[in-house]
């Protein structure tokens, strides 16, 4: 299972714009439970879409805010046991092939 995280701007501002894209395109959100794979529906965890930027303008004096955030710990939290459990397992492949007479090369 790949996982990745990627920037998207959304233009129309319709419901669900960004998840029906990219589950079009084979690229559903992680959690994704309407428009997802089985298989990557993280039971108890949610879905793993934010913003941590948005701009829009005031409705009242029309002056442009500007609001950012950081990522959300549970992101954080998911993508550093993603990265342990990668080095883990390049580890154990490199581990598995050291013996053998076919060399295997992996490549971060």
């Amino acid at each position: 299972m790949i996982k990745s995280s990627f920037h998207a701007r959304p233009y129309a501002y319709r419901t669900h714009q960004i998840r029906i894209h990219l589950s079009g395109i084979s690229k559903p959100i992680l959690g994704d439970r309407l428009y997802g794979k089985e298989g990557l529906i993280l039971r108890g965890k949610g879905l793993f879409l934010y913003a941590t930027e948005v701009s829009f303008p005031h409705p009242i004096f029309g002056d442009n805010l500007h609001l950012k955030i950081d990522m959300p710990p549970k992101f954080l939290k998911f993508m550093e046991g993603e990265k342990r459990r990668y080095e883990s397992m390049c580890e154990n492949q490199i581990e598995k092939n050291k013996n053998s007479p076919v060399k295997v090369r992996i490549f971060p």
